[in-house]
């Protein structure tokens, strides 16, 4: 993503102002892949997994902080 990307212009401006960037580089993915196998798994309800998947798509952009 522009760092320098303004959303000025448009009618729907992310939560705060800033698109938070979670995509992982290709050099750190097949690492975090296999970290993340290392993880306990847990059972999300649907509207978790709706959320979820706004936020990978981009149609949501999560806290910092």
């Amino acid at each position: 993503m522009n760092k320098n990307m303004t959303f000025d212009s448009y009618p729907q401006k992310p939560h705060g102002g800033v698109l938070v960037n979670q995509v992982v580089s290709a050099d750190k993915r097949d690492e975090r892949i296999a970290y993340a196998k290392t993880l306990p798994a847990i059972r999300v309800d649907l509207e978790a997994v709706i959320t979820i998947e706004m936020i990978a798509t981009g149609v949501l952009s999560p806290n910092t902080g």
